[in-house]
């Protein structure tokens, strides 16, 4: 069989289609849980400050301050997930 074949037949069969993106779905989380601790280093150059700022001295001062340069929104969705 060609490649498209075998494509156009996954995407016809509603089972193989929705076994193929669970099988997706389940490798994807495994690779990420295996790379979750990877600290990059553009984490440890800059992410990491910002998160330690964020963290000693709260959410709302911590946007009294200049502590990084990206926006607003971005340093609000660390202290979130802070």
């Amino acid at each position: 069989m060609k490649i498209k074949q075998i494509f156009n037949k996954i995407i016809d069969n509603k089972y193989y289609f929705y076994s193929l993106c669970i099988c997706l779905l389940a490798i994807s989380t495994v690779i990420r849980t295996h790379f979750f601790w990877y600290k990059s280093p553009d984490y440890i150059g800059f992410l990491q400050n910002w998160w330690d700022t964020i963290k000693s001295n709260g959410i709302i001062n911590s946007f009294r301050m200049d502590i990084g340069d990206y926006t607003n929104f971005y340093l609000i969705i660390l202290a979130i997930r802070n």
